[in-house]
C-alpha cells in the first residue's frame, strides 16, 4: 500500500503505465524468451487473462524502491523503462501465489 498511496499521491494513475505493460502483454518491459516464459504462465491459468493483472502487480513490487521518495518525472520513467530482469521465473512464481491469494515472494529489484 505504501507505493499505490505514493503513486497516488504524485497523480500516476495505472493507466499511465499499465496500458503500455500490458498492451503487448508485456513485450516490451522483458526479452522476448522471457516474454514467451510469461505468456505461457498467463494462458495456462485461464482464459480470462487474470494472471496479467498479478504479473503486473509483481512488477511493481520489483521497481518500488526506485519509485518511492522520487519526483514525478523520475518515477514515470522507471514506470515506463523496465528494468532489465535476472530471473522471470520469480516473476511468474510471485504472480500466481498472488493470484491464489498467497503471500508476496521477494522479486528483488
Amino acid at each position: 500500500l505504501p507505493l499505490h498511496n505514493y503513486l497516488k499521491t504524485l497523480g500516476i494513475e495505472p493507466q499511465l503505465y499499465a496500458l503500455r505493460w500490458i498492451r503487448l502483454l508485456f513485450g516490451r518491459e522483458f526479452h522476448f524468451a522471457d516474454v514467451i516464459t510469461l505468456w505461457d504462465a498467463i494462458f495456462a491459468y485461464g482464459n480470462n487473462l487474470a494472471l496479467v493483472d498479478y504479473v503486473s502487480v509483481t512488477m511493481l513490487m520489483y521497481i518500488r524502491e526506485g519509485i518511492i521518495g522520487k519526483e514525478y518525472t523520475d518515477a514515470m520513467s522507471r514506470l515506463m523503462k523496465f528494468p532489465p530482469v535476472e530471473n522471470v521465473g520469480v516473476f511468474v512464481e510471485s504472480a500466481l501465489r498472488l493470484a491464489r491469494g498467497g503471500g508476496v515472494v521477494d522479486v528483488g529489484g
